[in-house]
């Protein structure tokens, strides 16, 4: 493909927290260079297809096809196009009172200048080249930006629950599972059984995500339904044990004067008179 540029000044300043400047592409000669150089507002860059490479803060970045960098306000920047597969680009140069906000909520710092969008790059090139063709339009140009920004937002925020997500729904399983059985005789191996992981895995997510094991997670919940039976019901103490899983209502009553710092029976009294039932939990 033969080389090409084209460049459309624009100057739209018109919005405090977006005002875009200029837009272009690209398709850059080998070893096609920019810089040193220092630019007074951002300029963000999407790679077609081919590489190169982006120099930053003493900091050397590959970029290819499908990849965005961005280059802040007064950045002393170097980029520079690969001699056997020079890059082909768009880009955009833009500032206002909200751009670094936005590009701080797409990941993008002045020390994380490269967002990673190959798999969102259909979506990301027709913004960029609708940016391009109704350059002329101020309003179109306008929504035509946010359009671009929303989109890199969209593909960020799914990225994120996509590392995420997995870990979250082992836990919320985990705690259903917990919540639903209580008053039985769980085992983590059971829990690890009912979520398909390997137990000493599936321990280190739910504490990871919780700050609780799942067996600290279950004494927890018994403990938290213990109080409710006691403050809300005329039980005997000892089927309150039996209700949240204790065929031992001596075991129970040490296990809640442990965690509460009372016995059941002083928690039911000052709940019934409507005094404080918060006493400092005795060390173990």
């Amino acid at each position: 493909m033969e080389h090409y540029s084209q460049i459309h000044f624009v100057g739209y300043e018109n919005f405090k927290d977006i005002q875009v400047y200029e837009v272009g592409r690209q398709k850059c000669p080998p070893k096609h260079s920019y810089g040193p150089i220092v630019r007074g507002k951002f300029i963000l860059h999407y790679v077609v297809d081919g590489q190169g490479r982006l120099c930053l803060r003493d900091q050397e970045y590959a970029i290819s096809g499908g990849e965005i960098f961005v280059i802040y306000p007064e950045e002393l920047a170097y980029y520079e196009a690969d001699e056997k597969n020079p890059w082909r680009y768009l880009w955009v140069i833009f500032q206002g009172d909200k751009a670094e906000e936005i590009l701080r909520q797409l990941g993008i710092t002045e020390t994380q200048p490269v967002f990673k969008s190959k798999e969102s790059g259909t979506e990301i090139l027709t913004c960029m080249e609708t940016l391009l063709y109704e350059y002329g339009q101020e309003l179109r140009t306008m929504g035509n930006m946010y359009a671009l920004l929303q989109t890199m937002k969209n593909y960020f925020s799914m990225q994120k629950e996509h590392k995420t997500q997995p870990q979250q729904d082992y836990v919320q399983k985990i705690k259903r599972y917990i919540e639903y059985r209580y008053v039985e005789e769980l085992k983590v191996s059971e829990l690890a059984e009912h979520c398909g992981l390997n137990r000493s895995y599936m321990t280190k997510c739910f504490k990871e995500a919780t700050g609780l094991s799942p067996k600290e997670y279950l004494l927890q919940y018994r403990m938290t339904k213990a109080k409710e039976l006691l403050a809300g019901k005329d039980m005997p103490i000892s089927n309150v044990a039996y209700a949240i899983g204790y065929s031992d209502p001596l075991a129970f009553s040490k296990m809640f004067r442990k965690r509460e710092g009372m016995s059941p029976l002083e928690y039911r009294e000052l709940a019934a008179v409507g005094g404080s039932v918060e006493k400092p939990v005795e060390n173990e």
